[in-house]
């Protein structure tokens, strides 16, 4: 996407922009209202494992929508960047006079302050949303799945160890789910490595 902006004019740009932050509000409160599910769920020693698959799709859900709020974070960076210097162009160009230009460019730093308010703590504003830092938040999500679907595939086999409840398919299931994540975290490592080398 960011490739294809780069040849768009700056009131494409503008739109792509608007059309990020209401994709990103929408995936943060997505965010939130599976962590409460999740954590909620995470409890298999109080739920009873008659709840692991619910558990599981929440985990997923979960860390899906952290990564893609990680990745809609980095694209509203790169989309500001990409409308001032195109506005710069075209102001250039003489297609706007300096009053639009400056008027175009408070409105969209207005939208980015208004979007970091709403975001509050699960934005660090002084940290730079690029490439490597959407690599290292990646890599840091996956990881912490891995963390959380190990622990669930730990107490799934004790008991169906113990003969207290779980069965031969949800071990399975839960063994799936933490293949699934450690398969994440890998390849989110590789990108961090190619981020890193992009960034030399």
């Amino acid at each position: 996407r960011s490739h294809r902006s780069r040849h768009q004019n700056a009131q494409n740009l503008t739109r792509e922009f608007v059309g990020n932050k209401i994709r990103l509000m929408a995936t943060f409160s997505r965010m939130k209202n599976l962590a409460i599910e999740d954590n909620h769920f995470s409890r298999l020693e109080e739920n009873g494992l008659e709840l692991l698959d619910v558990q599981l799709d929440s985990q997923r859900r979960s860390f899906q929508s952290k990564i893609e709020f990680n990745t809609l974070l980095v694209e509203n960076k790169k989309l500001a960047d990409a409308i001032r210097k195109q506005i710069a162009v075209e102001l250039a160009d003489d297609k706007w006079t300096k009053e639009v230009a400056d008027k175009w460019l408070a409105d969209i730093d207005k939208l980015n302050r208004e979007m970091k308010e709403e975001l509050g703590d699960a934005i660090k504003v002084n940290e730079v949303k690029n490439d490597l830092w959407l690599a290292n938040r990646n890599l840091e999500t996956s990881r912490a799945a891995v963390r959380d679907a190990l622990k669930t595939w730990r107490i799934t086999k004790e008991q169906f160890k113990e003969g207290t409840g779980a069965n031969i398919q949800q071990v399975a299931q839960a063994s799936e789910q933490y293949y699934f994540f450690f398969k994440q975290a890998t390849d989110a490592y590789q990108i961090l490595l190619r981020a890193e080398n992009s960034a030399d």
